[in-house]
């Protein structure tokens, strides 16, 4: 790949590389069945329709990315939430996966740094015995700024 040799691609660029060339592929098999075989077909049902090949051609085909395992269980239920949202919105791309994995995990660790305040404070007694800020409310102040 004359990009690797440059050293151009970082880590992450190759994933965002890889997702633009599996939906060409897809697009470049969409237009040859076009060209095959026309925009409309005619099902074992015997009523013509559009072809499926039509919606990927035209770049209309839905891209919600899989949500990544790593995230734990809260992280998983806001990326449930956002795909939603963004799917119907059709803003959501496979490229977008990494940021939206980033959001996610964040959300999560925002959320949990908010319970234990909830549960235990935002002061705590330190090791020495001297009150002092709990660690999650400074992860509380450093997520919202």
């Amino acid at each position: 790949m004359e990009l690797g040799k440059l050293r151009i691609l970082k880590h992450l660029d190759r994933a965002a590389l890889a997702t633009y060339c599996g939906a060409y592929a897809l697009w470049v098999e969409a237009m040859e069945q076009l060209q095959k075989y026309g925009t409309m077909i005619k099902p074992p049902s015997g009523y013509p329709q559009q072809s499926p090949y039509l919606a990927v051609a035209n770049g209309q085909e839905p891209a919600i990315p899989d949500c990544q395992p790593e995230l734990g269980a809260v992280a998983k239920q806001e990326w449930a939430r956002l795909a939603d949202e963004l799917g119907k919105l059709r803003i959501l791309t496979n490229l977008d996966r990494a940021a939206l994995a980033v959001y996610c995990g964040a959300y999560a660790l925002w959320m949990e740094a908010i319970e234990q305040i909830e549960k235990y404070g935002s002061m705590v007694k330190s090791p020495s015995g001297y009150p002092q800020q709990s660690i999650m409310q400074s992860q509380t102040a450093r997520s919202s700024s």
